[in-house]
């Protein structure tokens, strides 16, 4: 998960996972663990978070490629939040803050948003995400899947970030995730 990603950082070398620290063998519930629901300790979109991993993923590719390694693994059955788990993340104030510019491009106007989420916004700064328990309430899942939509792109564009600074150390390497949940 995302917790594995930015609590700590492994590298894959040949065929065999190492950990370079406990934090990323730890950090995989750490999220359940947050003084404010919803709010991760480390949130992909605070920029000591994406500077931390990418001091590792950096670390990482130096210690690996010392020894022959091939390609660097973000972790395993690395995901959004939790397999086991349909928690609601992230709600810190920089995601928020992302949030707030990413629904009004995708919308537009607060009349479009209103009319997909069944709201009455008077204005943005009203516009607040809701859980999916809140929203199967209302009967529109609306304001729940465009927020998971956004935590998706947080996701995605966090590990390009870090595919990117790998990129910079060593392009030639591969770079994933492993152990991925499908249905």
């Amino acid at each position: 998960n995302l917790e594995q990603c930015a609590n700590g950082r492994a590298a894959s070398l040949r065929n065999q996972q190492f950990y370079h620290d406990r934090l990323l063998q730890n950090a995989y519930n750490d999220w359940q663990n947050c003084k404010t629901p919803g709010v991760r300790k480390r949130c992909l979109t605070d920029q000591k978070t994406i500077d931390y991993v990418g001091k590792n993923v950096r670390r990482a590719v130096d210690d690996t490629w010392r020894y022959g390694g091939f390609a660097i693994n973000m972790g395993d059955e690395a995901s959004l939040t939790h397999w086991e788990s349909t928690s609601e993340l992230c709600y810190s104030p920089t995601s928020m803050k992302i949030f707030s510019q990413w629904i009004k491009e995708k919308y537009k106007t607060l009349d479009a948003l209103n009319k997909e989420w069944g709201t009455a916004f008077k204005s943005w700064r009203e516009v607040k995400p809701m859980t999916e328990a809140e929203a199967k309430d209302r009967d529109n899942l609306a304001p729940w899947s465009d927020f998971r939509e956004h935590m998706e792109n947080i996701w995605t564009g966090f590990m390009k970030k870090m595919k990117e600074i790998k990129d910079d150390k060593c392009p030639q390497a591969m770079f994933s995730i492993c152990g991925v949940q499908g249905g």
